[in-house]
């Protein structure tokens, strides 16, 4: 039980780091596609 609890932080907080740096990216004027794993999901937001 502790470890999936562990492991439920630990990909929400890898997920929160990737969706800041694509929040980072856009602010200075380059793709939020860049280096995004799943480029499918960005082209919705444009």
């Amino acid at each position: 039980m502790l470890a999936t609890i562990i492991l439920a932080i630990t990909i929400l907080g890898l997920m929160s780091l990737v969706v800041v740096r694509q929040f980072k990216r856009t602010k200075n004027g380059k793709s939020s596609c860049a280096g995004c794993p799943s480029a499918g999901t960005c082209n919705r937001k444009k």
